[in-house]
């Protein structure tokens, strides 16, 4: 009887677990639809259809571009975002006022679809980041002792607050953003990026200071080269490997999982595709030319998937 309690505890004992991992997949499967269902409502706020599955011919039709640009992003991330189109999309996104076909391998494409995924979510991060430091005085040095005391200040009438049993005869809690005076006197974003006359502007300091989460870069270094660029480039540009990383990075495996389940929507299995691709082109490449060049061959000859669509600019 003794061994046969031991056995039917150790069924249970696995039968438990197996609930807690299926209940933990229905959890997370809940939270990616959650947050699928929060990204369309965002494309149906701004009036912006979702792309279909990307086979053959694509004409993706007009597109609300400023919704998809000043909707969005800021002036300042806008400028990385141009940036990264030319970089992904190379000559086609050169020229000005043209319009060219392009036919590329679903490989290739899913790549750069999801490369500008992660890219879109690292610069809002690095947007939001950069707009919160700005309006605390975080991104001049001289404004920095001013922004500490600042939360300081705040800090200590929140333990008053704590502490004190009328917590009415405290006060009101001091503005962390300072008052409206000191909002208006101090440097915004835009000033900072489009004016190289200012010399407070074009002194800042890159010593990363230490935290518990990791280095933290303290403000760009604006040396000639850097004047003329905008601000949040340059404050990108300060960042130390490790706070790139840090901010690159996708916060929760749902997110990541949502990346691969849109790029699997548009362009089909990235196995298969990953599949043809080193079918097409060999094991043999001895140089990044070659493999460009069997790359070009596969996709004119059609021995792997492909799309053409439009480029406009």
């Amino acid at each position: 009887q003794q061994q046969q309690q031991q056995q039917r505890s150790s069924a249970e004992l696995t039968l438990y677990a197996r609930m807690e991992e299926v209940r933990a997949m229905e959890v997370r499967a809940t939270l990616e639809d959650l947050m699928y269902v929060s990204i369309l409502e965002k494309f149906l706020l701004l009036r912006v259809e979702m792309l279909p599955r990307l086979d053959g011919f694509v004409d993706a039709g007009p597109a609300n571009l400023v919704a998809l640009t000043e909707g969005i992003h800021s002036k300042e991330a806008l400028e990385l975002v141009r940036e990264h189109m030319r970089g992904v999309m190379g000559a086609a996104a050169s020229a000005k006022f043209s319009t060219e076909l392009i036919k590329m391998s679903k490989f290739q494409m899913a790549q750069v679809y999801a490369a500008s995924i992660m890219f879109g979510y690292f610069l809002r991060r690095v947007d939001m980041r950069f707009q919160l430091e700005s309006r605390l005085g975080l991104l001049d040095e001289a404004s920095q002792e001013e922004a500490v005391a600042r939360l300081e200040r705040l800090f200590a009438q929140a333990d008053d607050v704590d502490t004190s049993p009328d917590p009415d005869a405290v006060g009101p809690i001091v503005d962390i953003m300072g008052s409206q005076e000191e909002l208006d006197s101090a440097p915004s974003s835009s000033s900072s990026g489009s004016s190289g006359s200012n010399d407070s502007s074009e002194a800042g300091s890159s010593e990363a200071g230490s935290s518990e989460g990791g280095s933290r870069p303290r403000g760009p270094v604006r040396s000639a080269s850097s004047r003329g660029r905008s601000a949040l480039r340059r404050y990108v540009e300060g960042f130390d490997q490790a706070t790139m990383v840090d901010t690159a990075r996708v916060v929760s495996a749902e997110g990541a999982a949502l990346v691969e389940r849109q790029t699997t929507a548009l362009f089909g299995d990235i196995k298969e595709l990953t599949q043809q691709m080193q079918e097409a082109v060999g094991q043999d490449v001895s140089s990044a030319e070659e493999l460009y060049s069997r790359i070009q061959r596969a996709v004119q000859t059609s021995s792997i998937e492909a799309v053409t669509m439009t480029i406009a600019t």
